[in-house]
């Protein structure tokens, strides 16, 4: 399909976005049924619904119980519908950049719960169901971290996921298996239906090494081994990742989690400049691997980059954080922990525009902080 094959009013704006992404002219010349699924609820001039409906392949999605190739399928091609909707909109300017970035953030939400919805129904057929003490069924909890668990997912982003379990026993099953080996197989088969890459693609490359112990611990993790991971092994670096954690599946299960265990290791308790000396020294580190690799003008890790740019709002949220749970801070603490200069006291070397873009960032965090 071509520009000029578009309706009369979109055959200038799918010009200059053919023109701006070979993607998407690429998905409409290779997919027959693309425009018909994108125009069926005018999903290229409308919001994101739902649960991304307007995008299902054919107005409709498989069988729960459908094999796990035809899902892997149907899966990509919603993917592809959903990146040409978005594209198409932030090419165009129908969208702001924070609808961009919410909307990519918000359809994979969707698809992590759906292959989740998939990957425990797969593993239940085979394995019988895990419960809690009452008989009712026992959730895979999956944290969203990162880019995904601050809603700020771009196109090329991996997402960053943490597989957790509420409890330990076994499945109700003629021949059980226990917790751990049930949701480490759920994890597994919803690796499966995200990441491995088809004919069709793939949904989203999956990040996993932000788990207790990273590639060396196992893939799902019960609550209680993980409240004694924080405690025991938790490092200043986790701290700072886990800022960003979200639940995208089981909130109800997380909350309970989140306050007894991941809110005090992430918030201490009372105001703590030891942080900085652990965020100089992980800026240290880079400086140095920024320099070996000779990655001076990188966006991402060079000066006044992305990673600076974090490591200021990461030392006023560590601070401002501390004062919100403990009023009790002296007025000068309180007065150096929400000023955005944080990484003044720490002394981080860091460039001029990456400290008021941190300013403006810590700014916008502060609502944040004070909700929690």
């Amino acid at each position: 399909m071509h520009s000029e094959d578009f309706p009369q009013p979109l055959r200038e704006e799918a010009a200059h976005v053919f023109g701006c992404s070979d993607f998407v002219a690429e998905s409409f010349a290779r997919d027959a049924e693309l425009w018909a699924d994108l125009q069926r609820h005018e999903a290229l001039l409308q919001l994101r619904t739902a649960g991304g409906r307007s995008c299902w392949p054919g107005d409709m999605r498989p069988e729960l119980s459908a094999s796990e190739s035809e899902w892997q399928s149907w899966l990509r091609r919603w993917r592809r519908r959903e990146m040409v909707r978005i594209a198409w909109r932030d090419l165009s300017g129908r969208a702001t950049l924070e609808e961009t970035l919410e909307d990519l953030s918000a359809f994979a939400d969707d698809a992590v719960a759906l292959a989740t919805e998939i990957a425990t129904q797969i593993t239940t057929a085979r394995y019988g169901a895990a419960q809690y003490a009452d008989g009712s069924p026992m959730p895979l909890v999956i944290v969203g971290m990162g880019k995904l668990g601050g809603r700020e997912l771009n196109f090329s982003s991996d997402i960053d996921l943490v597989f957790l379990f509420p409890g330990y026993g076994e499945t109700a099953h003629a021949a059980p298996v226990s917790h751990d080996e049930y949701f480490i197989r759920v994890g597994q088969a919803l690796l499966r239906l995200l990441a491995t890459v088809t004919v069709d693609g793939f949904v989203f490359r999956v990040d996993m090494r932000l788990r207790p112990f990273g590639d060396s611990g196992p893939l799902a993790c019960g609550f209680s081994a993980f409240e004694d991971y924080l405690l025991q092994h938790g490092r200043d670096w986790e701290r700072y990742a886990w800022v960003k954690a979200r639940a995208l599946t089981a909130s109800e299960a997380y909350a309970d989690l989140y306050a007894e265990a991941v809110r005090p290791f992430v918030y201490r308790r009372y105001l703590d400049f030891g942080v900085f000396e652990s965020l100089r020294e992980m800026k240290q580190l880079i400086e140095k691997q920024v320099a070996r690799r000779d990655l001076v003008g990188h966006i991402k890790l060079g000066p006044g980059g992305i990673r600076e740019i974090e490591f200021i709002v990461q030392a006023s949220t560590s601070a401002r954080a501390a004062v919100v749970r403990n009023p009790a801070a002296t007025r000068s603490q309180q007065v150096a922990a929400t000023t955005g200069d944080s990484a003044a006291r720490c002394r981080l070397p860091v460039s001029a525009y990456a400290r008021e873009s941190a300013a403006d960032a810590a700014r916008c965090a502060d609502p944040f902080l004070a909700a929690r």
